[in-house]
Order: C-alpha cells, then sequence, then structure tokens
C-alpha cells in the first residue's frame, strides 16, 4: 500500500508505520524535498545582445559630403553594468559566386556603461562606385567585460537587402 507523501506531511494524526515501511516513507521525502529544493541547473542566458540595422544608402552622408555610400548600423547593449566594449560591424555583399566583405569598423569603449545603455557603431560603409542593385547584409560582433568574465553577442541578418549602390 502506497501513502501519498503529501498526506504524510498534512495528516494530523500519528500513522502505524512499520521499520522498514519507515525507512521507505523518509526516503521518499527526502527525495522529494531534494527535488524541489535543488534547482535544476541551466545553461546561464547572455546578459549582452547586439542588434543590426539594414544596409542602406546613408542620406545623411550624402547631404553632408554629397557622396552617395552604402552603410549599415549596430549596437550592442547589457543587461548588467559592463565595461571595455569591442564592438564590430561588417558589410557583406553578395557577387555571383562568392560573398565579399566590403566594409569593416570597430568601436570600442573603454569605460564603463550602464545596464541597458546601448553602445553604438554608425561607421561601417562603403562608397558606391554605381546606382546599380546589389544585395549587402551586415555582420555584428560585441565583447563586453562583466564581473570578471567576458562576455560575447552576434547577429547576422537572415535576408540581404537589396540597395541600389554598387561597389
Amino acid at each position: 500500500m502506497a501513502i501519498p507523501i503529501l498526506a504524510l506531511l498534512v495528516s494530523p494524526q500519528p500513522l502505524k508505520v512499520k521499520k522498514l515501511d519507515k525507512f521507505k516513507v523518509t526516503t521518499a521525502i527526502a527525495l522529494a524535498l531534494t527535488a524541489v529544493i535543488v534547482p535544476i541547473s541551466q545553461k546561464e542566458k547572455n546578459p549582452c545582445r547586439v542588434e543590426i540595422a539594414y544596409p542602406h544608402v546613408s542620406t545623411y552622408f550624402a547631404r553632408k559630403t554629397g557622396v552617395d555610400v552604402v552603410k549599415v548600423n549596430a549596437y550592442s547593449v547589457c543587461n548588467r553594468p559592463h565595461s571595455r566594449v569591442t564592438l564590430t560591424v561588417r558589410l557583406w555583399k553578395e557577387e555571383a559566386l562568392f560573398k565579399k566583405m566590403v566594409a569593416e569598423s570597430i568601436s570600442r569603449h573603454p569605460g564603463t556603461l550602464r545596464p541597458n545603455e546601448r553602445f553604438y557603431n554608425q561607421e561601417t560603409f562603403a562608397f558606391c562606385k554605381s546606382k546599380n542593385e546589389t544585395l549587402y547584409y551586415g555582420i555584428a560582433y560585441a565583447k563586453a567585460f562583466i564581473d570578471g568574465k567576458w562576455h560575447f553577442a552576434t547577429h547576422k541578418l537572415d535576408v540581404s537587402t537589396p540597395v541600389k549602390c554598387g561597389t
């Protein structure tokens, strides 16, 4: 006859149990409490993430310099105080047979950033040689120092974006 563990814990009357059964009941209670008290270890969620925008022809750059460029912007953010942030952004184009990196920039912040404070890299661009429509995509990598450990994050655009800018 099996006695539910919950009934043993809330029963106001003492139960008459044989010595062998007491061992079984005690073991069952100990195992049940261990399962409740000891949490299941899970992989710690990364405190940092990176977001990258779609490649585009920069209207700001064209207005300021009169030159067309294709560019991609990105930022990194962490949910805890972080320092020594490095954000690398790469702009790629798809050619007939291969993919080619056309621009890369690295931004560094040596100081400390507050939780959820964004660190931007808006310096990744390539000059347009023509108005031909070309497929571009971006990849961003970030690393930040939190509580004595390095944390890494990556974001790659899933879809290439057509931009009227041949490089």
